[in-house]
């Protein structure tokens, strides 16, 4: 993957070289988040580190910000489906030839995939489940019935066994959100210009309400699932994680240790969390919670940073869809809601050379990509010149009549 994300950017800009100008300028806020890292090498207590690893987050972030500036929109929601839908169908086939979702079905116990980790794989299998929802508004738009069934399949997959048998709190919460994003932008996008409006007032006014009241019901929720899943009240030892955070925190408040300076062999404060959780290999961890993630490491100034900018970007993100709605943009919108959901209890965009990193980046960069084109209004006649519409697959297999 490493070479991937080295390499696909790389030769997509030599293809497309006229789609690169301008990157800095419309993205540039975004790449503030991976400078503050590097420049934190200054006061970090491992500068080697930080510098090393905050150059890779960089590059990261640089390569998801070039695939939501300059990769076309069809192109970009079939390409992340047929990625992601391949390694969770992929992992399915496995699991039922060696006989280990039979035993996780019959036992309960968790089914980690090809990951390692059932928090991994449930974030696969639900990102799946997104992408394949959105594939199938965008197939029944373009009439590819072929790639409607076979988003159909992958969602089926998705959703009854790789949630379910992840047992992956966080994923199962927040696919419910993200799915019901998915499902209010499309319904909203197929009504006339003034329907539009109203839903749209009313959507989203139904989103500000539930998030700003999320303290009273989120945790009730959690409780909730937790004992469905039968998991204990310290969500699986992250209770401890975060007071040992709570410890670091309070010792470097404003700019932390430093990026990644904190997760160092040799680190006693690491050792003993990685005692207590019983990683023998003592890498690969993190803190579980990406408000905590950063605040240890980049400080109270890091987070401040990092909400004030993905927040905008955000906001225009929406804003932008709205106006001018596409199925790829609404798959955005909800990765976006998807992760906000998760951020007390996943460690979200933050790691380098990690998938969410990449997709955050580019759902972020999405909304102030150059304007192109969009899709036919409701009830207009069809473009005969023979051009793909923008927020379509792939084109329609025949023309409807207004």
């Amino acid at each position: 993957m490493v070479y991937l994300i080295l390499l696909a950017p790389a030769c997509h800009a030599v293809l497309n070289f006229d789609r690169v100008a301008g990157i800095p300028v419309r993205a540039g806020a975004l790449l503030l988040l991976p400078l503050f890292a590097l420049l934190s090498a200054f006061w970090s207590r491992e500068p080697g580190e930080s510098l090393y690893f905050g150059l890779q987050y960089m590059i990261t972030v640089a390569a998801g910000i070039f695939i939501g500036l300059t990769t076309e929109r069809n192109s970009a929601l079939l390409g992340l489906f047929i990625a992601f839908g391949g390694v969770t169908f992929s992992a399915f086939l496995a699991g039922i030839a060696s006989g280990d979702i039979p035993h996780a079905l019959a036992t309960g116990i968790n089914y980690l995939g090809f990951t390692g980790s059932k928090n991994a794989f449930g974030d696969i299998g639900a990102l799946t489940g997104l992408l394949s929802l959105s594939t199938m508004f965008a197939a029944t738009r373009a009439r590819s019935y072929g790639l409607w069934f076979a988003a159909a399949a992958s969602f089926a997959v998705s959703c009854l066994f790789v949630l379910v048998l992840s047992h992956s709190t966080g994923a199962i919460v927040g696919f419910g959100t993200g799915s019901s994003i998915i499902l209010l932008l499309s319904v909203i996008a197929a009504l006339p210009e003034k329907g539009r409006l109203g839903m749209g007032i009313a959507g989203f006014a139904a989103i500000l309400i539930v998030a700003l009241s999320s303290r009273y019901w989120m945790d009730i929720l959690m409780a909730d699932l937790l004992q469905a899943s039968g998991k204990d009240a310290t969500l699986t030892g992250r209770t401890y994680i975060w007071e040992r955070a709570d410890v670091e925190i309070a010792r470097n408040p404003v700019f932390g240790v430093g990026y990644s300076a904190f997760w160092k062999i040799g680190n006693l404060d690491a050792e003993a969390i990685w005692r207590t959780m019983l990683i023998k290999n003592r890498t690969g961890f993190n803190f579980h919670s990406t408000l905590y993630e950063i605040r240890v490491h980049l400080g109270l100034a890091g987070l401040v940073l990092y909400g004030a900018v993905a927040a905008a970007y955000a906001v225009i993100l929406f804003v932008r869809n709205y106006v001018r709605p596409s199925d790829t943009g609404n798959f955005f919108c909800a990765i976006v809601v998807y992760e906000a959901a998760r951020l007390s209890y996943e460690t979200i965009a933050v790691n380098s050379f990690h998938y969410s990193t990449l997709i955050v980046f580019a759902a972020l960069a999405w909304g102030v990509r150059r304007a192109e084109p969009g899709p036919p209004r409701p009830g207009a006649a069809p473009a005969l010149t023979g051009k793909q519409p923008a927020g379509e697959i792939m084109r329609p297999r025949r023309a409807v009549n207004p």
